[in-house]
Formats: C-alpha cells, sequence, structure tokens
C-alpha cells in the first residue's frame, strides 16, 4: 500500500528570526522507509542569449524550456565589449552579433564591427566553456572556429518554419562532442516561398531597411512570432522596428532550439555531408541540389581561409 503524505509547514525560531520551513512532499509505502518523491522533473537547461535585441531567438528557447539570461544590449546602453562569462554555468550559449557588415543589402564598405562583435561572441563563449553554442546570422556571415569545438552550419528559411516571408537566417552550431542538430523543415511548393526567393534573388537581409518593404508595424511585428500590439519600454518606434527586424522569426527560433536541444550524434550513412542536417537517401551523400553544389564549392575552396572559401573568425 502507497500513501502520499504531505508534511505540513513548520515555523522555527532562530535566534529572534523566524524562519518558515515549507511543506515537504514524500511518497510512504507500507514496510519501507519514507523517501522524497521520485520523477521530479529535471532542472531546465541554463542558456546564456547574447546580442539579445528584442530576445526572440531566447524567448524561443523558453519556449522549448529552457531558463534564459540575456547577456548586455546596445539598444538600453550595454557594451558586449564589458561583459566577461562566468565559467562553468551555462549550458548553452547563443547570439546574434550584428549582421550589417555580412548583409546583401550593405551599401558602402564593411565597418569591421561585424567581425569584432563575432570575435566577442566567440571571447565569452571561451570564457563561459559550455558544452555548445549557436551562432545566428545571414547567410554571408564568416565560419567561426573555437578550439575544442566541431562546428556545424546550417540555413533555415521562414517557409520552411511555417512563416510567410522571404527570409533566410544562417546557423552555425558548435558542439564538445561533435554532435550535430537536425532542423525539422516543411516542405514547400514549387511556387512557395522558399523556391521564390531563390530564383527571384530576393534579398534575404530585408531587416536592414525594414520600413521600406510597404508593411505596416502591425505586420511587421507578426511576420516575426509577435503580437501586433508588442511594445518594448525605452525604445522609440523606429529602433523598436529595427530591433524586431533584426530578430530571428519566432516559428523559426523554435525550429532551431528543438533541433539543437535534441542533438545527437553523426549518423555518416543517414545525414548529408554538407552538414545542413538533412537527411539523405540510401546510397546518396548529399539531400539535394543545393547541398550537391555547396560540396563542390568546399572542394574547389581548398582549406579554410584560402580563397574561394568563406573567411574564418576565431579566438583568441
Amino acid at each position: 500500500m502507497t500513501d502520499l503524505v504531505v508534511a505540513p509547514a513548520v515555523t522555527r525560531r532562530l535566534e529572534n528570526v523566524t524562519v518558515r520551513m515549507p511543506a515537504v512532499t514524500t511518497l510512504r509505502t507500507a514496510g519501507a522507509v519514507t523517501r522524497p518523491l521520485e520523477n521530479v522533473t529535471p532542472p531546465a537547461k541554463l542558456v546564456l542569449s547574447l546580442f539579445p535585441g528584442v530576445d526572440l531567438f531566447g524567448e524561443a528557447f523558453r519556449l522549448a524550456g529552457c531558463s534564459v539570461v540575456t547577456g548586455p544590449e546596445k539598444l538600453f546602453g550595454r557594451d558586449i565589449r564589458d561583459f566577461h562569462g562566468v565559467p562553468g554555468r551555462f549550458d548553452l550559449v547563443i547570439g546574434g552579433p550584428p549582421c550589417q557588415d555580412f548583409s546583401s543589402s550593405r551599401r558602402g564598405p564593411p565597418s569591421g564591427l561585424g567581425v569584432e562583435m563575432l570575435r566577442h561572441f566567440l571571447r565569452i563563449v571561451a570564457e563561459c566553456d559550455p558544452p555548445a553554442f549557436v551562432l545566428e546570422n545571414v547567410p554571408r556571415v564568416p565560419d567561426v572556429r573555437l578550439d575544442g569545438y566541431q562546428v556545424q552550419r546550417f540555413d533555415l528559411w521562414d517557409a520552411e518554419c511555417g512563416g510567410r516571408q522571404l527570409r533566410c537566417r544562417h546557423f552555425q552550431y558548435g558542439d564538445r562532442r561533435g554532435w550535430i542538430c537536425r532542423p525539422k523543415r516543411q516542405p514547400v511548393t514549387p511556387r512557395g516561398t522558399v523556391r521564390g526567393a531563390v530564383t527571384r534573388q530576393v534579398a534575404v537581409a530585408m531587416a536592414s531597411q525594414p520600413w521600406q518593404n510597404g508593411r505596416s508595424f502591425r505586420d511587421h511585428c507578426r511576420a516575426q512570432g509577435l503580437p501586433g500590439s508588442f511594445r518594448a519600454p525605452g525604445l522609440r518606434k523606429r529602433a523598436l522596428w529595427w530591433a524586431i527586424g533584426n530578430a530571428v522569426p519566432l516559428g523559426m527560433g523554435l525550429v532551431a532550439a528543438e533541433a539543437v536541444l535534441a542533438a545527437g550524434p553523426r549518423d555518416h550513412a543517414a545525414d548529408c555531408l554538407c552538414g545542413c542536417g538533412r537527411l539523405v537517401s540510401p546510397r546518396a551523400v548529399t539531400a539535394t541540389a543545393a547541398c550537391r553544389k555547396r560540396m563542390e564549392r568546399l572542394r574547389r575552396g581548398g582549406a579554410p581561409g584560402t580563397p574561394g572559401r568563406r573567411p574564418v573568425v576565431t579566438w583568441p
């Protein structure tokens, strides 16, 4: 026979200080000693979100069951350069450093801020020393390298995540165990958003000039997964529009978060060779024509950092 017993709260007086002990739930089994209640939910993963902005990416991890701590944000007068990580506290570090230097819609020469902020992201990851990290940016962002981590690159289109924007975001997932994540993409039709965006060569970094796309502020919020009445105290409307436009759409963030939390060892027989996280058919090594082209570019380009390959940003 098993009884569920809840011990009442106890008030105890210690040197003129009243301490109220919380109620304790125990499981009492006939013929056995009393023991704590089992099957307690394990603690959530603790995530550090860098360059948060309005933190839709962090919100995606919250909705996926994580506890999220935000780092300093320029919009509120804080500087990432003055921030230092705490070793051994975080299970995951995520972040989207400024993307303007790498955007396809950039006008003029790069400012150098993009690479600098990538290095600060890597610096904080190295200081925190988490089991894994996730970098989010635009597709033209350089590769990042950090000793001890194997890095996987993959892109997500908004339409693959249930959205309706002509928008692509790029992710780099670093894992100490060498694990990879496999995003669950939704299929799209030949006339759908993803292929249409590719064939028409629509600029994917539309966040750079969000007020020029003819949408109202309410529609702008809804396209990103926010309520149309969303407000952020302390931000003027134009700054808020920028912050929302630069964020990861919430639906896309959820797809990425679920893939990261379900990461596992690489299966060389089933995983696409390009690292996109798609599964391949028997005897195939790549999942799509785009994956094959990506592998061809890698073969022609030679080692990382040589002409024909993406730039590489490292720390230290």
